[in-house]
Parts: structure tokens; sequence; C-alpha cells
């Protein structure tokens, strides 16, 4: 069984050492920098449009270019923990290897750990950190094209945790379903919602957007689909940080 897992680039970073993991340079078609390894700008793809899309260029890049049974994307700094004691390390930390999926091939799709926000819903804190219009646009367009999904939409926004990062493994047959469904979504939401005079942060609304329909999608298949929550290691992030995105949260609910 073929498993690839793309690593999003968009500056120079150690890359792991394993043809699981292809490194892909995101953003490529109006970066500056250009990085030793493959640009999401081969091929089909949604390059130029990475400022607002994030890690979800790669995403497309290999939806819509990369053969594989298995599907997979993590961040240059962010991987699955290893939940073994394998033998493939970044930085000194063991991260998601073969073996691993072998031991995890009863699984249809693998997810990081929930985050739990505990003082507030997830429409609570998207309404707190970006524009609450742009998740009524996201109602709307799920409400036109996807009714469906709108219980799933509802039960995630009264959640008070998600899955977060775009990251993912997915067997093919999932990961084909998803990615049909979730740029179909984004491409409509990109028609109707303006963006020009967002900040560089808020432009970001299509990643940021990508992350939540992903936790809906799983909502609404979670019967049908067998789901693993694995740990992740971020390579950069120390305890002060998760301290300062605690203080963030309770400023934001009670200041």
């Amino acid at each position: 069984m073929k498993s690839k897992i793309i690593v999003a680039y968009h500056k120079r970073y150690e890359a792991p050492k394993n043809q699981l993991y292809i490194p892909l340079q995101v953003g490529k078609a109006n970066s500056k920098v250009t990085l030793d390894m493959m640009g999401d700008n081969q091929g089909k793809n949604i390059s130029s449009r990475n400022a607002s899309f994030c890690e979800l260029t790669g995403h497309y890049w290999a939806f819509k270019n990369l053969k594989a049974d298995t599907y997979g994307l993590v961040h240059y700094r962010r991987y699955f923990k290893s939940p073994s004691s394998n033998k493939l390390f970044i930085k000194g930390h063991p991260i998601l290897d073969e073996n691993d999926l072998g031991h995890l091939k009863n699984f249809d799709v693998m997810l990081p750990k929930k985050r739990n926000f505990y003082i507030m819903t997830i429409f609570k804190h998207y309404q707190s950190y970006h524009f609450q219009k742009d998740w009524v646009t996201l109602e709307t367009v799920m409400r036109d094209k996807f009714p469906e999904y709108l219980n799933a939409l509802n039960i995630f926004a009264n959640q008070t945790c998600m899955h977060e990062f775009n990251m993912f493994v997915m067997k093919k047959k999932y990961f084909f379903q998803y990615s049909r469904w979730l740029f179909e979504i984004l491409f409509e939401l990109e028609k109707k919602i303006d963006i020009k005079n967002y900040d560089a942060y808020q432009k970001r609304i299509f990643g940021f957007l990508g992350e939540r329909l992903l936790n809906i999608w799983i909502i609404h298949h979670q019967q049908s689909i067998k789901i693993k929550e694995l740990d992740t290691i971020n390579l950069e992030k120390k305890l002060v940080d998760h301290v300062l995105d605690s203080f963030s949260l309770l400023k934001r609910k009670y200041f």
C-alpha cells in the first residue's frame, strides 16, 4: 500500500528523511523564496491563492496530482506523534512512519486530538477571532449546496472543541470524498466573501474555514468512518505559548 503525507513548507526547515513524507513548498506561485523541493504550482493547482487558503493549496495539489492509497497533510513544524517507539525522528521527536500506519490500518481517518476551548463554543470562538458574517455565509452556502450537513454544522457550532490545523491521514476513498466536498464549498465561499479589505491574518479565511469544515464532515460521517485521534508535535511551540493562548481566550471572553 502506497502512503504519502504532504509536508507544507513556506520557509527553509528540516525535513523528515523518509519516503513517506513529501516536502512541498506551498504558495510557490507568488513566493520570492525558492526551496529545494517540489512546489504546489506544478500540475493542476491553486498555488496563487495560498494567502487565503494556507496549507490547503498543498491539500489541493495532492488531490489533483498525487497518486496514493493513503493521503496525509502535516506542517513543516507540526507532525503526528508516533504512537509507538519507532525510529523516525525529527529534531529529536518521534513522528508517524509506515510501521505506525500499518498498525493503524483498521482506521479510515487519523486526526489531531481535539483542542478544547472550555469557556466558549466553536461559534463564539469564530465570532471572537474572525468575522461573524463569514460564518453566516458558510451556513448559507451549505444550506444551498449540502443541506444534509446542516445538522452536523449546528452540532459543531455548539461544541467547545475541534480538530485543528487541517491535518489528517485518510484512506484514498475518504480523502477524495472529503476533498471534492471541501473545495466545492470553499470555492463557492470565495465567490461570495469579499476579502480585499481584510488584513493579512483575516485573509487566511479559507484556511480557517477549512479547519471547521473538516470537523463538520467528520461529525456527519462519524457513524460510518473509523476515526483515530493522535497526539501532535509542534517543533517550535513552548509551554509559554500555550499559557498565552489560554490568556487570550480569557481576555476575549471576559474583558
